[in-house]
């Protein structure tokens, strides 16, 4: 009973200082709370999830259809869970950096899988084309082509620090 409590409030402290750490950085609350639900998921994936501390957004309001913006993070991030599933658990890592100038908010989505060849990266943006099973999958990054155009914004793919994609997506405010 007494060690059940113990771990009942330890992850408690945890998750307040975690969710502290994001309102921190990220001010907008769907913002940070699509990256609360990313922090659960990467647990559960015994994936290591990093918010970089240089991460800076306030609150978007009306200058960004938000669920767009939404919609492009949340299919980059599970493409980045999906590239380092198969690696050893400790070398499993994804990084999310978000940062809003006066002009634009740029979102960073880099993990330590096994990147993208050079041929696939005009592949990848195209309906039913993926890495993994083209029967089944190859519609997230069409969605979030789709969805950068609805915006004005642009992606662009490199190899990161970590070893493996980085995907950088630049939206203006202004539309």
């Amino acid at each position: 009973y007494e060690e059940a409590l113990y771990l009942i409030h330890s992850e408690r402290q945890g998750n307040h200082a975690l969710i502290s750490y994001i309102n921190e950085l990220i001010k907008d609350t769907f913002i940070s709370g699509l990256i609360i639900g990313f922090y659960n998921r990467a647990k559960e994936l015994k994936v290591t999830l990093l918010l970089d501390e240089d991460s800076d957004c306030g609150k978007l309001g009306h200058l960004i259809e938000k669920h767009l913006l939404i919609s492009i993070l949340g299919n980059l991030v599970t493409n980045a869970f999906e590239a380092v599933e198969h690696l050893e658990e400790e070398e499993r890592i994804v990084r999310i950096y978000i940062y809003e100038s006066e002009k634009e908010v740029v979102c960073e989505i880099e993990d330590s899988g096994d990147g993208i060849s050079e041929e696939m990266v005009d592949e990848i943006f195209k309906m039913k084309q993926s890495t993994k099973d083209k029967e089944l999958r190859g519609y997230g990054l069409h969605i979030v082509q789709e969805n950068l155009k609805a915006l004005n914004g642009s992606i662009a793919i490199e190899k990161g620090d970590l070893g493996g994609a980085l995907f950088i997506v630049s939206i203006p405010k202004e539309g």
